[in-house]
């Protein structure tokens, strides 16, 4: 009866839930704790099969399975949480569920990966839900399912004590297999043996092929490779394609027996002429290594050719790489793309990832970054951290999907939780601009130390500066330098740039202009436009290196060819001075004109001053007043004052004593002292504001502080008549003395 449930089991699970009676078996195996029957339920449930369709419940069903450790529960889960089905789309419950399933070694789905075809029949499926097989077979494949965690977690120990079980009885696959367990936990090297010689006795021949392998390493038994040729003869014997291949090598080396190349010849081909898919792909691989025969990429390729002709995905996927690189055959993208596909459709993942690749970039195929994406998330699902980056990247540039920095985050996790190095540095960036993620410069700072660690030069030059400024982690100017170093000795122009600042601002320890400027220049030389900018400076001004107008202006140029609006401006004063370069007035305007466009607003005004003076370009008045507005307007106190003067006289603009006294206060404001002294006087008489004394004479003293005569002569005058001050003859003098110092006369 139990067998027969069983069976039932296995066909919902295969073809879906079709009426009531089904459904009521199968949650009543759920409620009673099957995680199988569990992930069932909520799959009828996410489909509507046999009932209405509901995420909730089954997102309910998926955590049942997921708590019991169940991988297909917790990647069904983890799945909910990515796409917001029945539960809330929550980036960080996703990771952590799916992070559980790459955890145990294995992902979801990869079953060629364990070893398992995937095409068990119903009698094995049937006792894999059976509570206490007796027969050894039925024992042996329950073992099977918690050795390779085939629909169950794996559990070495639940295997071990099934296969041994059905090895009391006899069998001797069950018999090899507890050697596999011991091979796999390590550190029982002695037992394997025992079990191998037991089983490869009784004429197993994986367990020959296994103990042969012993005796050539010394694995639980002395080394001899007289007794591993002899037992790989034994599985050769029996057609074992692995055993065939070692045969041939020892042949070909003289291992274990004499050398002969004509005998290796021999085994070799007979381990390919099996028609053997897996021995096809392995024998391609030792030519292409060279692993016992002579090294031969063409015989490599050939073999590969014909394992991939029968639909090998392993074999696929190296003749697809050796396509791409050239290796035995002309680089063929087209090919490469073709096979890369066959072994991606059949689920093999850097195919999966390659093929990704290839659409990314139009290798072989027409770029299509949705396609990309497509092959992309399908090697992410599994676990390829390469692919779990890619998927990072689209998503936060939106290429090839929405962009959804949410998702980004969520890609960027498991792909730096595995140790990819670029994916920890994008999530550092992340938390620290806070892309995704709440902002939190501490967990920042720790995936760029781990980045930085695996030598990723822009984490190290992030985790220099974090260092220098004090960010997410306590100020140490040593930790910051010693980073940027790391980073700038592998020539990242960003940390060469930071470093040499750190040198010439004394962020270093001390100020050390000439390494300053060493490092400056090496991030000039690489493009850094900053660094172009600095180092122009330098020559300027001789910091730490000989001035050299020449010099100045080339770097002005560089940068300002890149767009860098200062340097545009410093370099059209260069063409105006004749420093550096000949003079030319129309490459003074050219350079002003660039960073006027991008609002430098001095290079504003002094565009006006060409347009109104016909220097380097044709006079034209209009032009000029809608650059001194434009400058006015981006802050600029000269072309505010003189803008005020326009509007006060009518001069090319409309007369406007309000926008007048506006553009004043406004060059008052920014400091320009003809705007101060004359907003101070029109307050003390009253012109175009209210009459108030003591702001014109706040206003006046602003200016005359800044040694403005008709400001000093002005605030003589209010001290000597108590205009907005209390009369003041002291006052009244020191401030004529000074006006006169200055020129000025009554």
């Amino acid at each position: 009866m139990k067998k027969l449930l069983g069976m039932l089991l296995v066909l919902l699970l295969a073809a879906g839930v079709c009426c009531a009676e089904e459904l009521t078996d199968l949650l009543a195996r759920a409620e009673a704790g099957d995680p199988a029957a569990q992930v069932a339920v909520g799959d009828c449930y996410y489909e509507g099969r046999g009932v209405e369709l509901n995420y909730t419940i089954a997102a309910q069903w998926y955590q049942k399975a997921a708590e019991q450790g169940y991988m297909e529960g917790q990647y069904k889960l983890g799945m909910c949480y990515y796409n917001g089905h029945g539960v809330p789309k929550n980036m960080e419950r996703a990771s952590y569920w799916l992070l559980e399933v790459t955890e145990k070694g294995e992902k979801y789905g990869n079953s060629m990966d364990m070893g398992i075809d995937g095409d068990d029949s119903d009698d094995v499926m049937a006792v894999s839900l059976t509570a206490n097989p007796t027969t050894p077979n039925a024992q042996k494949q329950l073992g099977d399912r918690y050795f390779y965690g085939y629909g169950v977690a794996r559990d070495y120990d639940e295997a071990e004590a099934w296969y041994r079980k059905a090895a009391a009885q006899g069998d001797m696959e069950a018999e090899y297999m507890l050697g596999e367990i011991c091979r796999a936990q390590g550190g029982r090297a002695a037992e394997m043996v025992a079990h191998y010689t037991k089983a490869a006795e009784a004429g197993n021949a994986d367990a020959q092929h296994q103990l042969g392998r012993c005796y050539a390493k010394g694995r639980g038994v002395e080394q001899d490779d007289e007794q591993a040729f002899a037992w790989y003869m034994r599985a050769a014997e029996q057609g074992h394609t692995q055993a065939l291949l070692r045969v041939a090598s020892c042949y070909f080396l003289g291992t274990g027996v004499a050398k002969d190349e004509d005998l290796s010849a021999y085994y070799a081909t007979e381990a390919a002429s099996q028609t053997d898919v897996w021995g096809k792909t392995l024998l391609g691989l030792q030519y292409f290594f060279g692993d016992g025969v002579t090294p031969d990429l063409q015989k490599a390729v050939q073999w590969w050719y014909s394992a991939a002709q029968q639909g090998g995905m392993y074999a696929q996927y190296y003749l697809a790489t050796c396509y791409k690189n050239g290796d035995g055959v002309e680089v063929d993208l087209v090919q490469a793309a073709y096979w890369y596909g066959k072994a991606a459709e059949q689920g093999e993942m850097r195919a999966q990832y390659r093929l990704g690749v290839c659409y990314s970039e139009g290798y072989g195929v027409t770029q299509d970054m949705a396609m990309a994406c497509y092959w992309f998330e399908k090697a992410a699902l599994r676990g390829h951290a390469s692919s779990q980056f890619n998927m990072g990247l689209c998503c936060h540039m939106g290429n090839g999907v929405e962009k959804d920095a949410n998702k980004a985050v969520f890609w960027y996790t498991l792909a730096a939780n595995q140790g990819h190095m670029k994916a920890q540095n994008n999530l550092g960036v992340c938390y620290a601009n806070g892309i995704g993620v709440e902002k939190n410069m501490e967990t920042a700072v720790y995936w760029f130390t781990q980045a930085a660690q695996q030598g990723d030069g822009i984490a190290q030059t992030k985790l220099g500066v974090a260092y220098i400024l004090g960010q997410g982690v306590e100020a140490d100017p040593e930790q910051g330098i010693y980073w940027l170093e790391q980073a700038a000795v592998q020539g990242v122009a960003e940390a060469q740039w930071a470093l040499g600042r750190c040198y010439l601002n004394g962020q270093a320890g001390t100020v050390d202009n000439e390494k300053g400027v060493y490092w400056i220049r090496l991030a000039a030389e690489q493009g850094h436009v900053d660094a172009q900018y600095i180092l122009a400076e330098c020559y300027k001004t001789g910091r730490g290196i000989k001035a050299d107008w020449e010099q100045m202006a080339y770097w002005y140029k560089q940068a300002a060819e890149q767009g860098h609006a200062e340097s545009q401006y410093m370099l059209a004063n260069c063409y105006d001075l004749g420093y550096g370069v000949e003079k030319d007035k129309q490459q003074v305007a050219y350079w002003l004109t660039q960073a006027a466009e991008q609002d430098h607003a001095k290079a504003q005004r002094y565009l006006a001053i060409c347009y109104e003076r016909g220097y380097g370009v044709e006079k034209d008045l209009d032009k000029s007043m809608y650059w001194i507005m434009k400058a006015a307007e981006n802050g600029n106190a000269e072309a505010q004052f003189y803008l005020a003067l326009c509007y006060y006289s009518g001069d090319r603009v409309p007369l406007d004593p309000e926008k007048a006294i506006y553009w004043v206060q406004k060059a008052a404001e920014n400091g320009y002292v003809d705007a101060q002294c004359y907003l101070g006087m029109c307050y003390v008489l009253g012109e175009g504001v209210p009459e108030d004394p003591e702001q014109g004479v706040y206003w006046l003293k602003k200016a005359a502080e800044q040694n403005h005569m008709e400001a000093m002569a002005a605030l003589g005058m209010c001290y000597e008549s108590g205009t907005g001050v209390p009369v003041d003859p002291e006052q009244a003098a020191y401030w004529y003395e000074r006006a006169r110092e200055q020129g000025y006369t009554d």
